[in-house]
C-alpha cells in the first residue's frame, strides 16, 4: 500500500514539474496586458457599440450584454483564469443621437475616435510615433495598418470593436446569439450598390474584405485571444451572408 502511495505521488510530481513551463490558456492575453508599448494599467476587453434605439430595444440590449459579460464570466472559470477577471473591462458606448441606425462604417469612425482618445495617454513613448498629436491624427485617419502604425501590434482592444444593431438582438432568440465585429485596419468604401446575397461589398466573392463579420457572442475571450494584432483579422475573417439571421443561424 505504502509502494502504491508513493508511486502516486512520484507521478503526481513528474506531471507538475513538466507542466510547470506550460503557458496557461488565453497567453495572448496575458502577453497584451504586459505589452511594453503600453503603462502597465491597460485593461483588456472589447469595446461594445449600441445602434438600436427605441421602441422595445431596451430589455433585449441589456440581455446582450449580460451574454457578453456571463460569457467572460463563464469562460475565464471554466480555464481557471479567473486572474485575469480584474483588468477585464467591457466598455458600452451607447448615444441614439450619434449611433442609431449607425452601420460598420459609422461605427469604425467613432471607435477610432474613442480609440484616439483611450489610447493616447495609455502609451509610455508616444514621441516614437512623433509624439501624441501625430499619434492622435494617425489613429483617427483612415490609413490601412502598416508596422509602424501606433496600434498595429497592440491588444486587439484598440483594433477591433464590437456593435450590436437589430439583427443582433433578434438573434437572442435564434440558435446562435451573434455580435458584429469591426476591424480598424480597413479603408472605408461605401458602395452604391451591395452584391446580392452579401452584406457589404460590391462583388459576389465569398472572400471579399468588408471590414466587418458576424461573430458568436459566446466566443468574445477567444476572439480576444486569437486578435491579438490587428494582422491576424485575415486569418479568421469570413464575409458576412446576408440573411443570416433569417436562415435560422
Amino acid at each position: 500500500m505504502e509502494d502504491a502511495l508513493k508511486t502516486l505521488e512520484d507521478t503526481k510530481s513528474s506531471l507538475e514539474s513538466a507542466t510547470a513551463g506550460l503557458r496557461k490558456e488565453y497567453h495572448e492575453i496575458d502577453e497584451g496586458l504586459s505589452n511594453p508599448a503600453l503603462h502597465s494599467d491597460a485593461p483588456w476587453g472589447f469595446v461594445v457599440f449600441r445602434t438600436r434605439y427605441g421602441t422595445n430595444s431596451d430589455a433585449p440590449w441589456a440581455r446582450m450584454l449580460e451574454l457578453l459579460r456571463s460569457t467572460v464570466t463563464s469562460t475565464l472559470l471554466y480555464s481557471k483564469r479567473t486572474d485575469l477577471f480584474p483588468r477585464h473591462e467591457l466598455t458600452v458606448v451607447e448615444d441614439e443621437a450619434t449611433l442609431a441606425g449607425a452601420d460598420a462604417h459609422t461605427v469604425r469612425h467613432l471607435f477610432r475616435a474613442w480609440t484616439a482618445d483611450d489610447l493616447t495617454p495609455r502609451l509610455r513613448s508616444p514621441e516614437t510615433y512623433g509624439g501624441s498629436a501625430q499619434v492622435r491624427a494617425k489613429l483617427l485617419s483612415n490609413d490601412v495598418h502598416d508596422q509602424n502604425h501606433p496600434v498595429s501590434c497592440l491588444p486587439p482592444r484598440w483594433n477591433f470593436c464590437l456593435f450590436v444593431d437589430e439583427d443582433c438582438l433578434r438573434s437572442l432568440d435564434t440558435f446562435t446569439k451573434i455580435v458584429k465585429i469591426v476591424t480598424t485596419n480597413w479603408h472605408e468604401a461605401r458602395v452604391a450598390t451591395v452584391a446580392e446575397g452579401w452584406e457589404d461589398g460590391e462583388t459576389d466573392e465569398d472572400h471579399e474584405e468588408v471590414g466587418w463579420m458576424y461573430m458568436d457572442a459566446t466566443d468574445y475571450v477567444d476572439m480576444y485571444d486569437r486578435l491579438d494584432s490587428a494582422f491576424n483579422w485575415d486569418g479568421f475573417y469570413q464575409r458576412p451572408p446576408a440573411g443570416y439571421i433569417e436562415q435560422g443561424n
